[in-house]
């Protein structure tokens, strides 16, 4: 049995499902003036209710246009599959508030949250140890979405829960999905290395996702994808996910 893996902030916690059932919450976003300098020029917002996330993207003219739909899937489908993705709704940010209009809010892992390059050198190797489950049960998952660019110290946050265990977050998925697959039929699937690289990878971790993956009914992922607005998400584009997201799930397995 797969320890709990989606222990966020508070906050986050407490809109977990709801942001997961539903392709969007209405809510408007005001950006606090913080801002990240990476591809895509994620920017934090908050809303009315107080709670804080990471618009995405956070400027027009990013490599991957339908990033906003690609992280609300990729959230979904971990969310479904109990993994440490924090949850994601949809902003139609209006016409007059200009490009980019469509975009995705992460809502916030930890509070505090390091990156995995600003808390790796402060870990012990006990508390790197413990991060190897969470990071194993990734494999599988990355695997399936083909999420190809994961070795950045950026794509991962690092928390600790009040009983100071370390907790681990997975994020920017922005190049995974169509973006990889750009509208090809691909089944074919490679087993990613373990990121971060915390120590040796959990055989029975990653085959227990890898299971979990395989349950997934096909109804569940046509609901999760076709849910996303085609100012978002293509028609083309949207058909290619559902058809290679069903047809990966046992290659995945087979992999592992």
């Amino acid at each position: 049995m797969l320890p709990n893996f989606r222990r966020f902030a508070l906050s986050t916690r407490a809109i977990d499902v709801e942001w997961s059932a539903f392709h969007s919450t209405n809510d408007m976003w005001t950006p606090t003036g913080v801002v990240w300098a990476t591809n895509n020029g994620p920017l934090q917002v908050l809303n009315t209710a107080g709670v804080l996330g990471v618009q995405k993207p956070g400027r027009e003219a990013v490599t991957n246009l339908y990033t906003a739909a690609t992280e609300k899937i990729v959230a979904d489908l971990a969310q479904h599959l109990g993994l440490p993705v924090p949850p994601v709704t949809l902003w139609d940010r209006g016409a007059a508030a200009g490009p980019p209009r469509y975009v995705a809010v992460s809502a916030w892992a930890y509070d505090p949250a390091l990156t995995w390059g600003q808390a790796e050198p402060g870990l012990t190797p006990a508390q790197r140890a413990s991060l190897v489950p969470w990071a194993s049960a990734m494999v599988p998952f990355e695997s399936w979405i083909a999420a190809d660019d994961r070795q950045n110290p950026g794509n991962m946050l690092v928390g600790t829960d009040p009983s100071g265990e370390v907790l681990g977050a997975w994020i920017d998925y922005a190049f995974s999905l169509d973006f990889v697959w750009k509208g090809n039929h691909m089944h074919d699937c490679r087993v990613p290395p373990l990121y971060p690289p915390v120590g040796v990878p959990m055989a029975d971790v990653m085959i227990e996702v890898a299971d979990r993956i395989v349950g997934v009914e096909n109804t569940t992922i046509e609901g999760i994808v076709n849910r996303i607005p085609s100012n978002y998400l293509p028609r083309a584009a949207a058909d290619n996910i559902i058809h290679n997201l069903q047809f990966r799930r046992a290659n995945v397995r087979a992999l592992l």
